[in-house]
């Protein structure tokens, strides 16, 4: 099976332009764990993936917008979903697929009214289960008090991001935020885009596993292709 999957890697070609607003390429092995864990329990949430930061000042709400769709643009992972095709598994790259995201205006004179309307938002986030097939898989949450401070969230499914991804797009984030309010244009970083290493590792293992069917195939060469074993028949 692994096989039959390094060769639908190798033939699935990973075009540099979608077509028609998306691409598909097959699943990952991970991706596939995921979206059957998924499908057995769509309303478990246990491979949601928050995470937020607590900043001593405003953000701008448009310019962070902007940030994030950059960063989205500039990462398919943001942008897949995961329909099935004729019943197989697939991961939908899409050429625009936007996050969810919103404001929220916190409670400046009423400490405790703000902190428990900014958990309830987490919470609701967390809790509320990803639609692997439509998206989007990325939630996030600008949470701000009049004059004070911002709570920016983060919620998203496993499928996407891990943590590792999470401080790049974090950094990224950052530098384009910075680039919308200044109004400037961000260094931007070369990837690899997920779907193209893992076909280039699916790839790599299907040469691997042709060239050790070789090597055994070599080894046993010399071996007769019949070997008669003595038997005996029942006697009635």
């Amino acid at each position: 099976m692994k096989e039959d999957a390094a060769v639908a890697f190798k033939d699935a070609a990973v075009p540099a332009q979608p077509l028609d607003g998306y691409r598909d390429v097959p699943q990952s092995a991970a991706q596939q764990r995921l979206c059957f864990l998924h499908s057995i329990a769509p309303d478990n949430v246990a491979y949601h993936v928050p995470w937020g930061f607590r900043l001593p000042f405003a953000l701008d709400a448009a310019s962070l917008e902007a940030a994030l769709h950059a960063v989205v643009r500039h990462h398919e992972a943001l942008r897949t979903t995961f329909p099935q095709s004729e019943g197989a598994p697939l991961q939908r790259i899409h050429s625009w697929l936007a996050p969810d995201f919103s404001c929220h205006a916190l409670d400046p004179a009423d400490d405790q009214a703000a902190e428990a309307e900014l958990q309830a938002i987490a919470e609701r986030d967390v809790g509320t289960p990803f639609d692997l097939a439509a998206g989007p898989l990325l939630r996030v949450r600008l949470c701000q008090r009049e004059g004070g401070e911002a709570v920016l969230t983060f919620c998203a499914h496993h499928a996407i991001v891990d943590a590792w991804s999470i401080r790049l797009l974090m950094d990224e984030l950052l530098l384009e935020y910075d680039a919308a309010v200044t109004g400037t244009e961000p260094e931007k970083r070369p990837v690899m885009q997920y779907a193209e290493a893992i076909a280039q590792q699916e790839r790599a293992h299907g040469r691997d596993v042709a060239h050790r069917a070789a090597e055994r195939a070599e080894t046993l060469r010399p071996l007769p292709p019949r070997v008669a074993l003595p038997f005996r028949v029942k006697q009635e």
